[in-house]
């Protein structure tokens, strides 16, 4: 078990970024946000770093040859419903049919990317992937309904910093699923920006920054926080 804190308590696998958790290239050799999860089993636990989220692993139906999903408080298992591939970070609302008009039998909620109308039936932000690859099936989604999540944001109209946002109205590949700055109307709203839109940086550059700036501050005599064995990200 590898301990947060003292010895005292702790997780499984301590802390990760939310890139390293949930990015599509996570599980990538050689990538920035690459952490192998092969020894992942059910019930493990680890902390997302980026918003502070305690998660619990759980292979899909318990079968680790399944998808690795982690939940915590306000994720839930849904299931894409077939018209538009879902991603980390796509916004998502809640459908009646699925992507071939059919109705939805399946004991899941389905989900799929906003498009136009029906803002009443947000639902969260995804955390897994979950690709269409043609005809209508069940593919597995996990969503996050509620707390603070990193989404995809609109690249023609990024939300600020402390703005309310929308869900964009898009039907296009580029900015479906991603939220947008609210003006005057409020349909559609669903949360805060805590930060202003940033580009995802690997997790060496944030490694390479901090100590960067720790060396800078021994330079003018100042005490490196954490001493010399602090890392800014497990």
């Amino acid at each position: 078990m590898s301990y947060t804190y003292a010895g005292k308590g702790g997780t499984t696998w301590g802390l990760k970024s939310y890139n390293e958790i949930f990015a599509q290239n996570s599980e990538t050799v050689g990538a920035a946000e690459y952490w192998d999860k092969s020894l992942v089993q059910n019930y493990d636990t680890v902390i997302c770093s980026t918003n502070h989220r305690l998660l619990v692993a759980y292979y899909r139906n318990g079968n680790p040859a399944n998808q690795l999903f982690w939940y915590g408080t306000g994720i839930y298992e849904m299931q894409n419903d077939g018209s538009n591939s879902l991603y980390p970070g796509s916004y998502c609302v809640m459908v009646e049919t699925n992507g071939d008009g059919g109705l939805t039998n399946a004991v899941r909620p389905s989900v799929t990317r906003y498009t136009s109308g029906g803002e009443e039936r947000c639902v969260g932000v995804c955390l897994s992937t979950a690709v269409v690859t043609g005809t209508y099936q069940e593919v597995p989604v996990l969503v996050a309904t509620s707390g603070t999540w990193p989404i995809m944001a609109n690249s023609s109209s990024p939300p600020v910093y402390g703005s309310h946002v929308k869900v964009t109205e898009s039907t296009g590949s580029t900015n479906g699923g991603t939220v947008q700055a609210n003006s005057a109307a409020t349909d559609g709203l669903v949360g805060k920006c805590h930060l202003n839109s940033f580009d995802i940086i690997p997790y060496q550059d944030v490694v390479d920054l901090y100590l960067k700036n720790q060396s800078l501050l021994e330079e003018i005599g100042k005490e490196k926080l954490g001493g010399d064995n602090e890392r800014p990200i497990n």
